[in-house]
């Protein structure tokens, strides 16, 4: 078939090999961290909604999230949708430290929290939207190190609270057996 000479022509994405995903990829570890250990995290802090946590153990998270803003800053500044990854992640840790400043533990204060955590969800989806819509990007901008760095500062959590946060000591877990499996 002849093209005429007077069609544009349209550039088309990029598209994503299967293989950018694989285990063991810095990618694979970003997806596992927003998939998993983020939606673990909310599900501990769903199982503490009742009666919050103590001003110690919110700092404890607090430092993780902070610690993962800082490493997610170390994307190379040629990286154009970094401000938009950074944003949706520090507005999750935002809601976060919304969460935590509910005091009390009467049935309003815990409604107040289970709205918070709602928030935290969607904000988790829109670091999700964002992550899925610009994998390429984003592949070509992580290495592992920063992946791992991320996982560190998760793992800080269940390391100083095992009792409180079950399950993101379980993603945790999982990513570090699955990225050591990858590995060998």
């Amino acid at each position: 078939m002849v093209k005429n000479k007077n069609e544009v022509s349209v550039a088309k994405p990029e598209i994503i090999p299967m293989n950018y995903a694989v285990q063991g990829t810095p990618i694979w570890g970003f997806n596992k961290f927003k998939q998993d250990a983020l939606v673990k995290l909310m599900n501990d802090l769903y199982g503490l909604r009742k009666n919050g946590i103590t001003p110690e153990q919110c700092q404890i998270i607090t430092n993780a999230l902070e610690s993962i803003s800082f490493s997610l800053s170390e994307i190379p500044d040629d990286f154009l949708f970094r401000g938009s990854i950074m944003s949706a992640f520090d507005d999750f840790k935002e809601e976060y430290i919304r969460w935590n400043e509910v005091q009390g533990n009467t049935v309003k204060d815990v409604k107040e929290r289970q709205k918070i955590l709602n928030k935290m969800k969607k904000r988790r989806h829109k670091l999700a939207t964002i992550t899925r819509r610009n994998q390429y990007i984003i592949s070509k901008n992580l290495d592992l190190k920063l992946v791992e760095d991320i996982y560190k500062a998760l793992g800080n959590i269940p390391n100083a609270l095992p009792d409180l946060f079950v399950n993101l000591g379980s993603a945790i877990n999982d990513f570090l057996n699955k990225e050591k499996s990858a590995k060998s």
